[in-house]
């Protein structure tokens, strides 16, 4: 497999405007990258067995550039609820910086399965027209 370090040049229910990430390679992300949507930043070819064990999917965002540190200088309450606010993420009131970074976690889940289930649906869409493209060449 063939996969590509890409950055979204423009928001979408994909990924977030900046992120970067590895996906595979194929007509679908070469049609982004000529369309200017995303960026190439490295490229690289790997074989299934060489991504056994990685923690990441290929296509997934691995942060947000602008997540605020989890400890330390800057990972305060009012960091971590202007960031959510930016994302546009809701959280109660009283929510403390621990409930805050669960939220953001979630939220993160919430999105990886949804690309997840978006990718796999695009998959079986392309098989389908390969399909019907097969079957139309035979009549």
């Amino acid at each position: 497999m063939t996969t590509v370090r890409v950055r979204a040049e423009q928001a979408t229910v994909d990924w977030e405007r900046g992120s970067e990430f590895e996906v595979e390679r194929t007509p679908f992300v070469d049609r982004l990258i000529t369309d200017g949507r995303l960026t190439v930043l490295d490229s690289a070819s790997q074989s299934a067995a060489e991504n056994e064990g990685l923690d990441t999917e290929p296509g997934l965002p691995i942060a947000s550039s602008d997540e605020p540190p989890r400890a330390g200088k800057g990972s305060g309450l009012a960091q971590w609820r202007d960031f959510l606010d930016r994302k546009g993420v809701e959280y109660s009131d009283d929510a403390s910086r621990d409930d805050l970074i669960a939220v953001w976690d979630e939220h993160v889940a919430r999105v990886a399965k949804a690309q997840a289930d978006l990718q796999s649906a695009r998959a079986e869409a392309w098989d389908a027209v390969a399909s019907l493209n097969a079957e139309l060449g035979e009549s």
